[in-house]
């Protein structure tokens, strides 16, 4: 029995968020479930914008961590969570790690 979610694209909410391909932009993800949907935006002011969808959030919240490159040289204090869930917390761990913590629905992290 294979229960596999569709994938839906779905209009953004950043104005200057400008597709290009997951492989041209150095971030790791992992997440503890494999249906998290995830998005990487590079936007017009040379930012990364990382989108996550919890697809079974019924299940209920689950935890993400990046990985950005070092040549990328993200300060962990510009980086910045947007989630419609008031649980959902990120923290930047002792390896250099930004985690997402109880990721229930929706959240949008931007570095640089």
């Amino acid at each position: 029995f294979n229960d596999t979610p569709a994938t839906e694209i779905y209009p953004l909410s950043l104005p200057d968020a400008l597709p290009t391909s997951p492989r041209g932009l150095p971030v790791s993800v992992r997440a503890e479930s494999e249906y998290v949907g995830v998005d990487i935006w590079r936007t017009a002011d040379e930012r990364v914008a990382v989108h996550l969808i919890n697809y079974a959030n019924a299940a209920g919240p689950t935890e993400v961590s990046l990985t950005f490159a070092p040549w990328l040289e993200v300060d962990p204090g510009e980086i910045a969570l947007a989630s419609p869930d008031v649980e959902t917390r990120l923290h930047t761990d002792a390896d250099g790690r930004v985690v997402i913590e109880d990721l229930a629905t929706y959240a949008a992290v931007l570095a640089g």
